[in-house]
């Protein structure tokens, strides 16, 4: 079974065309929607919820369907579900993009109903598949205090030794 899933709001209205361009800030809540493809079919749970870099390990905002401190999972059990999250600030150290990897527990949509599935394969009410998913999204470096102070200090110098061959050709 196929799931797609998409960066949404905190209503879980799937972003447009134009927010789709709209990079993640540090400051940003983080919500994406899994949505199951298949018809009577629904997302039962989150199973694995992975952001990282291609340069950094990341972590487990969801693992063995348990939520991290910073992570909710809305709505098991309905064909879309969302996962809002906050992050983690070593993910915002550079441009480069935050990859999302996950599965989501797929199973039918009542538990009394018996459905033929894709490709024929029996779906009952004590069985269930997974569907995994990953989507990139594109970030903006964080400024951290320490790179502030550090362009600060180097302003301070460049200024002060200008003052100082300024004063010293001038007078």
């Amino acid at each position: 079974f196929d799931v797609s899933v998409y960066r949404c709001n905190s209503d879980k209205t799937r972003l447009g065309a134009a927010d789709d361009d709209v990079r993640l800030t540090i400051e940003d809540p983080l919500y994406v929607c899994i949505d199951s493809k298949t018809d009577d079919i629904v997302v039962k749970k989150i199973t694995k919820f992975i952001l990282k870099k291609d340069d950094i390990v990341g972590y487990n905002a969801v693992d063995n369907g348990d939520n991290d401190s910073n992570t909710f999972v809305k709505d098991k059990g309905k064909r879309v579900v969302q996962v809002g999250t906050r992050p983690q600030a070593l993910l915002f150290k550079d441009n480069k993009n935050i990859i999302i990897q996950g599965s989501a527990l797929l199973g039918p949509a009542t538990s009394s109903d018996r459905y033929l599935a894709r490709f024929a394969q029996e779906i009952s009410d004590d069985t269930a598949t997974t569907g995994d998913f990953e989507m990139q999204l594109e970030v903006v470096k964080a400024v951290s205090a320490a790179d502030t102070v550090a362009s600060g200090i180097t302003l301070t110098l460049y200024g002060t030794m200008i003052g100082i061959f300024v004063a010293s050709v001038l007078f």
